[in-house]
């Protein structure tokens, strides 16, 4: 590529300044989706698409590079985007860019840092960036960013000045950022209005107005806004996670939930879906909790843990049968998960197949390893007689967790069903002093006596066993 064309492609996208411990807010989307237009790419989404589609042709693609970049930042992968920058640099220095171009790589690139939290490298690169071309056009944003940490009234000077030089809608959104951030909310809001009467259809002004608001605990103007965002272009839904906290501190638990719904729409990454779900759960909307749990798997196939807490939820509410089948998903999809067996498995006890049960529990679980499920599996070879597979199931469960009541408990019905009742008696002796007065524990205690023919302390041990449970099944007003 000639260099005057690599200059050409550069050019497009001035050095900026951005350096802030906040959330990206409008002027960062305002200042890519600018770029990004200006490249001929304003969908973020087809850009990227595009762009990584000609760098598998040519890595060095120094358009295509800056495309992905810009993308990236705009779809809120900092990180990604940070990476693509340095890589953006390194093909640049490659392909001898003039000083110029270099300035405004060191600038972009900056931003990308300074998006990921990485503070101390993003001034590095401005000050890169100014060194390489201190009479840029944009010297102005950049100083307002740098003075902004140390002088912010010479921060809204430089704002102003670049206001009056750049006259576009990012240079109002930043100086409307900054003034609110410099407590001067009613010059923020009229800073919002001066861009919104010179570009009416720009979707950053009512971004930065949500923003605005939700930093003020207003939910309801804030979502306002943010829907106004949202229609003109789909970006940073995240917002809504913000505005349905506010919601949830108001107790508007109904308007929190339809927040997350739009944070599922407008900014849909695994944990929006992960939340909305939660929040669907508590509040027993199983169905619509499941179908956003199907959404978040269709949208990223390969995370089995969506499956995975749609079985548990299921579970969880008791619809075995709606379990079990998403439990069979599991195990069809994801055959090299061991999870899904044990899902199943955990349906199959609750419905009382306690073969099957035991089928899967032994494919997830093996005999050496232990895991939690284990105390499950001893349930069920216990209900099948399988008495010395509970005893070792119980004796490696009490290895971890020693002192394990309900481990204790299955041993020592084990060990009753096998004949061995001395030590079965030894066991309820001391499952009895670890369980502080269980009346089931009594009562195993006295089926053992009875059975070793100590029917005298047998009956004592049932009085004092049915009397517990009466005291316990009282009712609260009656104790």
């Amino acid at each position: 590529m000639p260099k005057s064309k690599i200059a050409s492609i550069l050019i497009l996208a001035p050095a900026f300044l951005f350096f802030s411990n906040l959330p990206a807010q409008a002027h960062q989307y305002a200042h890519s989706h600018k770029h990004l237009k200006e490249l001929g790419a304003p969908d973020a989404a087809r850009a990227l698409a595009t762009a990584e589609t000609r760098l598998k042709k040519n890595p060095a693609d120094l358009k295509a590079l800056w495309i992905k970049a810009e993308a990236l930042q705009f779809t809120g992968k900092y990180i990604d985007s940070e990476q693509t920058f340095k890589a953006l640099l390194e093909s640049a220095v490659k392909q001898h860019v003039s000083k110029k171009d270099l300035a405004a790589i060191y600038a972009e690139w900056g931003l990308a840092q300074g998006s990921s939290g990485h503070v101390e490298e993003a001034l590095t690169s401005y000050n890169k960036a100014i060194e390489l071309n201190p009479q840029a056009s944009e010297i102005h944003l950049v100083k307002a960013w740098k003075l902004w940490q140390t002088s912010k009234k010479e921060a809204l000077a430089e704002l102003d000045a670049y206001i009056a030089q750049a006259k576009d809608e990012d240079s109002y959104v930043n100086k409307a950022h900054f003034l609110y951030e410099f407590k001067r909310t009613e010059d923020a809001f009229k800073a919002l209005k001066e861009a919104e009467r010179k570009f009416p259809d720009s979707p950053f002004v009512n971004f930065e107005r949500a923003y605005i608001y939700a930093m003020k605990g207003d939910p309801e103007s804030a979502e306002k806004y943010a829907d106004k965002a949202q229609k003109k272009l789909s970006f940073a839904g995240y917002i809504y996670a913000d505005i349905a906290t506010l919601y949830k501190r108001q107790f508007k638990i109904d308007k929190a939930i339809n927040a997350l719904r739009k944070v599922c729409l407008y900014w849909p990454r695994p944990e929006s879906f992960s939340v909305l779900a939660k929040n669907l759960q508590d509040k027993g909307k199983i169905d619509e909790a499941a179908k956003v749990l199907d959404k978040a798997h269709a949208a990223y196939p390969k995370v089995e843990e969506f499956v995975d807490r749609k079985c548990k939820m299921y579970r969880v509410a008791g619809r075995w049968k709606d379990s079990l089948a998403t439990a069979q998903y599991k195990i069809d999809h994801f055959p090299v998960s061991t999870q899904g067996y044990l899902n199943r498995a955990l349906c199959y006890e609750a419905l009382g197949e306690y073969k099957k049960a035991v089928a899967d529990f032994d494919r997830a679980i093996g005999d050496k390893t232990y895991k939690r499920e284990i105390v499950n599996r001893a349930k069920c070879n216990l209900a099948i007689k399988h008495y010395q597979k509970v005893i070792n199931d119980a004796n490696l469960c009490l290895s971890v967790y020693p002192g394990h009541i309900t481990a204790m408990q299955l041993r020592t019905c084990a060990k009753m069903g096998l004949g061995k009742l001395q030590d079965a008696l030894a066991d309820a002796d001391l499952l009895l002093k670890n369980s502080n007065e269980n009346g089931d524990v009594i009562k195993l205690r006295a089926d053992i006596l009875q059975k070793l023919g100590r029917t005298k302390e047998a009956g004592a041990e049932f009085a004092r066993a049915a009397k517990f449970h009466a005291v316990n099944e009282l009712p609260e007003d009656n104790q």
